[in-house]
């Protein structure tokens, strides 16, 4: 049973909430308004007040709304509605923990769940309450856990390419409509004869296409994975974890309307250990001096190129991990409200600092036996047509909820 067995790592995904949700999660909100609806005193509210009654409420809640009476289910499932509630959850960090959680923390909650063991799977890409996880190589999972509703998008492997990289981006490509996923792989040149020449490409990847679509050369020899990228202005940036970085010293962007690259300059040395993120619609850089402290930089001009210190951090209390061993910060994400959440991917806690009163909010933000991913999630219940456009590959494993 689901409750005894343990599984992978990489099997099931928990998230936390980045701050104090206003709304309870377990649905006790949502059967209140249900019980004063039977009192009949809000079904004399007009759609647009009862729509923006229910936005406020949890997902779960939400859903079991739409069984109440035909008048809420058709609220609750327009397309006005959806956008309005999606724009009012709160911002959750997945994690990953290391066994199937037998039981869940106040904190915490069930995203989705893996059964297969076989598969080699892990969440590359969060973005509109899509995840998209990388099942196997050139082939990418894409689902919604709150609609539950999952794919496959179309597979890079054995055609057209012979090898696939763990993905570069995933992108919502406004004029169109689609969602994209941005992939690097390697083309075997037969005409070369008995040596064939292996080069590498970029491709894009959309449901609503049968194959992935060339799109320009690659770095033939990349050194490093390409990192979740940071969007901003309808452009994914990379910082450090992308193939170009040590060598040209710079960021890569890649504009998701026109799907052209580009490089832009960084605010420090390329040997300092550096995670970039978005701080208060801005990119920003935190850059890690020592073990205990960090800078923390802000691309002011961004048609400039223009970078400005805006914190420096010191006498930074570390996390622990095993055997009161410190962990070092490598990786930083705004949480709002002038706060950031500070930590590593290795380590079970975190700590959330307030840049504005330079003093740390939680010293101890216990995320259990899980390891947190930095990827943000955000749950959502529109339903988009990718699902349905795509058919699934035999290979593809199933994500049960």
């Amino acid at each position: 049973m689901v409750g005894t067995r343990r599984y992978p790592t990489t099997s099931s995904l928990l998230s936390i909430p980045l701050c104090s949700p206003c709304l309870s999660e377990d649905g006790g909100v949502g059967t209140q308004w249900m019980m004063e609806a039977a009192g009949g005193c809000i079904r004399d509210l007009c759609d647009g007040v009862l729509a923006d009654i229910l936005a406020r409420l949890p997902s779960a809640s939400v859903l079991r709304c739409r069984v109440v009476c035909k008048s809420w289910r058709r609220v609750t499932t327009h397309r006005s509605f959806l956008a309005a509630h999606a724009a009012r959850r709160p911002r959750e960090m997945i994690l990953r923990p290391q066994f199937y959680p037998k039981a869940v923390s106040t904190r915490q909650r069930l995203l989705s769940f893996h059964p297969c063991c076989d598969g080699f799977v892990f969440e590359r890409y969060s973005l509109d309450g899509l995840l998209v996880r990388m099942q196997h190589s050139g082939l990418f999972a894409i689902c919604n856990p709150t609609t539950r509703q999952w794919t496959n998008l179309p597979a890079l492997t054995p055609e057209p390419c012979c090898s696939a990289g763990s993905g570069c981006g995933f992108y919502l490509h406004r004029s169109s409509g689609e969602y994209r996923l941005l992939c690097d792989g390697i083309e075997r040149n037969e005409a070369a004869g008995s040596n064939p020449e292996l080069r590498r490409y970029y491709y894009i990847i959309a449901a609503s296409t049968a194959r992935p679509r060339r799109l320009a050369r690659a770095p033939s020899n990349p050194s490093l994975l390409y990192e979740a990228p940071v969007a901003y202005r309808g452009v994914l940036h990379w910082l450090y974890y992308q193939p170009e970085a040590r060598r040209t010293g710079k960021m890569l962007a890649f504009d998701t309307e026109a799907e052209t690259f580009r490089h832009m300059s960084q605010p420090i040395d390329r040997d300092t250990k550096r995670n970039l993120f978005e701080l208060d619609g801005c990119l920003g850089v935190a850059a890690v001096k020592s073990l205990t402290s960090l800078d923390i930089w802000v691309l002011e001009d961004y048609k400039m190129e223009r970078w400005e210190l805006r914190h420096r951090i010191d006498n930074l209390p570390m996390p622990r991990l095993y055997y009161e061993r410190e962990v070092s910060v490598s990786r930083v994400i705004s949480v709002g409200s002038d706060a950031i959440l500070i930590g590593s991917p290795g380590c079970y806690v975190a700590r959330m600092y307030d840049l504005k009163e330079k003093k740390v909010i939680y010293r101890d933000f216990e995320l259990g036996e899980a390891t947190p991913t930095f990827l943000v999630f955000t749950e959502s219940l529109v339903r988009h047509e990718l699902f349905d456009s795509c058919p699934r590959s035999p290979d593809l494993e199933p994500i049960d909820f």
